[in-house]
């Protein structure tokens, strides 16, 4: 039998919202967390996966995992720039996201990260980054994924597990 857990980091849209009125269900935006046997993914890196990221480096074991970004709004990639295990050596990130139009996946994160908008650039990172488009349908490790457009708008995709 596989062992199967989900862990919700983050589940508000646009801009997180901590204080009193958002303790029950969190502030933070997209981030969730899957765990199935030993492959660990990472849906979404919203403010969420700052929460994340400093769960983990109490682990004191390193980060071999998959980042899924579902879509590039800025409320799924606004953490990414604040997740402590990408800046540790030793580390493995897998990053997946649709092909965009206007680039690699790779400038995704890079973009975010440069010196009009953030004082950190992403070659501070130091855990070992790799960079996958995602197809209608693909596999992370054992698990089957397949993509579909969202009702909202035909350039937002969804990732159904």
């Amino acid at each position: 039998m596989s062992d199967l857990k989900i862990r919700f980091w983050g589940t508000r849209g646009s801009i997180p919202t901590p204080g009193r009125d958002t303790e029950k269900y969190g502030g933070n935006t997209t981030c969730v967390e899957v765990m199935h046997d030993d492959v660990h993914i990472i849906i979404d890196a919203g403010s969420g996966i700052r929460a994340l990221g400093d769960h983990w480096m109490t682990t004191g074991q390193p980060l071999d995992s998959y980042l899924l970004f579902t879509h590039l709004h800025w409320d799924h990639i606004q953490g990414f720039p604040f997740f402590v295990p990408a800046y540790v050596p030793g580390n493995t990130l897998r990053v997946y996201a649709e092909p965009r139009l206007s680039g690699a996946m790779k400038d995704l994160p890079s973009g975010q990260m440069e010196g009009d908008y953030f004082p950190v650039p992403l070659k501070t990172m130091q855990s070992h980054m790799e960079y996958h488009d995602t197809a209608p349908f693909f596999d992370i490790g054992p698990i089957k994924m397949r993509t579909f457009p969202t009702a909202a708008s035909r350039r937002v995709h969804g990732v159904s597990v």
